[in-house]
């Protein structure tokens, strides 16, 4: 849900209407950008994501929140669970010079700072989160600020970056991941690695477990690291640290190494997961 801070309309000049235009057209690209990553997530795939708009008194202390009667009333209308406000957005930038291999290049640099609360109306709660980024534009040779068209037109994008991003916490994701794997050796680490090709994990784990006790070393090295990997697509992490670790045993160190800190860092991040799932 969108809310913006409205001005009392007996006090506005045509100046300070265009600028209220201005920035409720902005705040919106924060919110469409929202809006995508949401719609990215598995939580939401079977639901359509509207966006109300709803704009509100004015209000120039932004660190007040809506009153719960306010809340209340946005929620009964729409049957809402929690109701998310994108309170303000603010920028500095500046103008930089970035070396590259073919040069110098000038770049206009914004530094956004957005501001999203979260209205929880089952346990009546009230969260806020700042979104905070660097954000690069190349502007050319010319050591100048861009066209102010330029300019909002760099702030729509990064307001757009930050909803994007905010999506982020609020919901699961899938993301792609390359992993490196063992796909060939003897005989049967060729067939095992054409059956995961094919996406038949459980069924090449069923020989690479045989190999990973086989008296080669570093094929059972392989193969160990194999079925951690297998694991992982599983979705047991702890299993395939504990593959790892056999892995490691039997000499394949650097690999395992880098790999294991990525199992970690994913079992640190799962009960997150789950309580979005949820």
């Amino acid at each position: 849900m969108d809310l913006e801070y409205k001005r009392t309309d007996g006090l506005i000049d045509l100046q300070s209407t265009l600028a209220f235009k201005r920035d409720s057209s902005l705040l919106k690209s924060g919110v469409l950008g929202l809006l995508d990553g949401l719609a990215e997530s598995p939580r939401f795939e079977a639901f359509e994501i509207k966006s109300p708009r709803v704009l509100y008194g004015s209000n120039s202390d932004l660190e007040k929140s809506l009153s719960w009667d306010l809340v209340g009333k946005l929620a009964q209308k729409d049957s809402l669970d929690m109701l998310i406000s994108l309170t303000s957005a603010n920028f500095t930038d500046t103008i930089m010079n970035f070396e590259f291999r073919e040069g110098f290049s000038i770049s206009y640099v914004l530094y956004p700072r957005v501001y999203w609360r979260l209205y929880n109306l089952r346990e009546r709660k009230i969260t806020q989160y700042i979104y905070k980024d660097t954000l690069a534009y190349l502007t050319g040779i010319n050591n100048s600020y861009p066209p102010i068209s330029k300019i909002i037109k760099n702030f729509n994008n990064a307001l757009g970056v930050a909803g994007y991003a905010f999506s982020r916490e609020l919901a699961p994701f899938w993301e792609l991941e390359e992993r490196d794997w063992f796909p060939s050796g003897n005989n049967s680490m060729d067939m095992a690695g054409k059956l995961a090709g094919d996406g038949q994990w459980a069924e090449a784990s069923e020989i690479w477990r045989e190999l990973a006790y086989s008296n080669n070393r570093s094929q059972a090295a392989k193969a160990s690291f194999n079925m951690a990997v297998a694991s992982e697509m599983m979705d047991r992490l702890d299993l395939g640290i504990e593959w790892l670790n056999r892995s490691k045993q039997l000499g394949l160190g650097y690999y395992t190494y880098f790999y294991r800190k990525i199992l970690e860092q994913r079992q640190k991040l799962q009960p997150l997961l789950e309580f979005q799932m949820k």
